[in-house]
């Protein structure tokens, strides 16, 4: 996850950044805070799920 918040931070996301880096904590997640980094991530301009999924797949 840490990887993945440096990559948002990198491009100016650093309220994404953030919110990912609270995920990893320890202890239960809250569900608000999942919903609100899913929220930023996916209202993001330039964001597609799809694109995302082959990368992964791709990686795999």
């Amino acid at each position: 996850m840490c990887t993945f918040a440096e990559a948002f931070e990198a491009v100016g996301a650093t309220e994404i950044a953030t919110a990912l880096l609270a995920l990893t904590k320890d202890g239960p997640i809250p569900e608000a805070l999942l919903a609100r980094a899913n929220t930023l991530i996916t209202d993001r301009r330039g964001y597609a799920y799809d694109n995302l999924e082959a990368l992964v797949n791709n990686s795999a």
